[in-house]
């Protein structure tokens, strides 16, 4: 009787994570969408869902894979966020904290398989929509702007479309690594490709640039290379990011050089600029107001943080670019390319993207439970 309650038991906790994990990614593309994210309500309730789920799934695993080390490390990082959440008034980085907390109970591989289901139902949907409003007009905008005609598939915005999409195309790559055929890579070219025409939007060339070191994944020193290169380049894009930022209106040669490169990554480094000189940087977090001041010099109005490193830096905390730059050198010692390819991708999107940040949109972060909990290997 003992053992058939321990069963039950068991398959209890698996199943409430399994729809943990399917309901965040119903949320992602809920919250995401121009269509579904005026349900507010509905996404706060699913969050509330989770937040319980999640909750449920810790104390019924806790007894069974928590050691003395994983209950200190796992408390002092849930306290951590959780500080960091009331400091900014943003409660979205709790959700990630907890799957990272529960996430031992799942491998990335079952995490991404019902991810990447969900975002596929997602993105179908949201292409249909999109054909829909071109022929019959349901009042959704169909491009972006006038001028660029960016497609964002009635997704908030093009560089939210082509997140989904490029980590989508990342996700498939990583459950069909080991029978990956060259017909796969191809097709994933080919779509990544027409998303770019579509979107314009920068990220797709890191996609791109995921997909040509797939192909290259069987040259050993390719391999040692990215394995090597995985442990540096999050903290060394970071500190670069920062600086770029840092000097962009010093008045020098490098900043003349700064403002014309700025021009081509679509003001993204005079925003950066921006929200240092605005806001000032953080260690642990700070409320970051939405409303800025139209600026004078640059010519755009309420600018937004695009970069990820920049946002840690001026909104969630110093102190988790350190973590996330320990953790990924850590990750480098289990020598797995994919992996590492994972990790230099992330860190690229790192200096365009701050919603790379979310799971929904991105599992790079989930690859960190492995080096919390001391895992054997990546799975």
């Amino acid at each position: 009787m003992l053992k058939i309650k321990r069963f039950n038991q068991k398959v209890t906790k698996d199943v409430i994570l399994n729809w943990s994990v399917i309901l965040l990614a119903v949320t992602g593309i809920l919250q995401d969408s121009m269509v579904f994210n005026q349900c507010g309500i509905l996404i706060d309730i699913l969050k509330w869902i989770l937040l319980i789920q999640n909750a449920l799934v810790f104390l019924l695993q806790f007894a069974e894979i928590f050691t003395f080390n994983n209950v200190i490390k796992t408390v002092t990082l849930s306290l951590l966020v959780m500080y960091t959440c009331v400091r900014t008034s943003n409660y979205s980085f709790l959700l990630v904290c907890m799957f990272l907390v529960i996430a031992k109970s799942i491998t990335i591989q079952e995490f991404i398989k019902y991810s990447l289901n969900i975002l596929k139902a997602g993105i179908v949907l949201h292409v249909i929509l999109w054909v829909l409003n071109l022929v019959l007009n349901f009042g959704y905008p169909v491009y972006m702007g006038d001028n660029d005609y960016r497609i964002s598939f009635l997704f908030t915005h093009p560089n939210i479309a082509a997140i989904k999409f490029g980590w989508g195309i990342i996700m498939y790559i990583w459950l069909m690594w080991e029978k990956l055929a060259l017909k796969d890579l191809v097709k994933s070219f080919v779509l990544i490709i027409l998303v770019y025409i579509a979107t314009k939007s920068d990220s797709c060339l890191i996609v791109l640039f995921f997909l040509i070191f797939t192909g290259l994944r069987k040259y050993r020193n390719i391999k040692k290379y990215i394995i090597f290169a995985s442990k540096w380049c999050f903290p060394i894009l970071g500190i670069l990011n920062i600086y770029i930022a840092s000097v962009f209106m010093k008045g020098t040669f490098l900043s003349g050089v700064l403002q014309k490169i700025n021009l081509v990554f679509n003001q993204r480094i005079a925003m950066a600029y921006l929200a240092i000189h605005d806001n000032g940087m953080t260690l642990i977090g700070q409320y970051i107001s939405m409303l800025h001041n139209w600026d004078d010099v640059f010519h755009f109005g309420n600018y937004t943080i695009d970069s990820l490193f920049i946002y840690l830096y001026v909104c969630i905390g110093f102190i988790y670019f350190v973590l996330f730059s320990i953790g990924f050198y850590m990750l480098a010692k289990y020598k797995d390319y994919k992996a590492a390819l994972v990790v230099i991708t992330f860190s690229l999107y790192a200096l365009i993207e701050n919603h790379c940040l979310y799971l929904t949109n991105c599992f790079a972060i989930l690859l960190l439970k492995c080096v919390i909990f001391k895992e054997k290997k990546i799975k």
